[in-house]
């Protein structure tokens, strides 16, 4: 099976799919403060106000042309599995993202979250 996969593909040159229309529940004015509470356990302006904190950490790579998550995104992925503790699949599924992104967006937003509470924590990090 594998074989034969790569034949399939070999001497194709590798693209990136995009990624269909997402909503934005982030940007859904629509959406009640209830329902936003419920859905990252935080009001809109406290999630307004993590991402403007996280976004130096998580901004995307201006070298790296690939269809990256924005920071709103990521952030609303990190919260979703904190808040909900969901599988990686449920979440893929859920903002129509692959699972690895998933897992990744994850990482990323928890490891931000500690260094930039650190940071106001404790002033500097020792490290930096």
């Amino acid at each position: 099976m594998c074989l034969a996969l790569q034949r399939a593909t070999a001497g194709k040159p590798r693209e990136s799919k995009r990624r269909g229309k997402q909503w934005a529940p982030w940007d859904d004015k629509l959406l009640f403060d209830s329902d936003f509470v419920a859905r990252f356990r935080l009001c809109r302006e406290d999630f307004e106000w993590l991402v403007g904190e996280l976004k130096d950490e998580l901004q995307l790579d201006p070298g790296n042309r690939s269809q990256g998550l924005t920071v709103p995104e990521q952030v609303d992925i990190g919260l979703y599995h904190l808040g909900h503790g969901c599988s990686y699949n449920v979440i893929s599924h859920r903002f129509n993202v692959a699972v690895n992104t998933a897992l990744m967006a994850t990482r990323k937003f928890v490891a931000a979250v500690i260094k930039v509470s650190a940071r106001l924590a404790i002033g500097q990090l020792p490290y930096d």
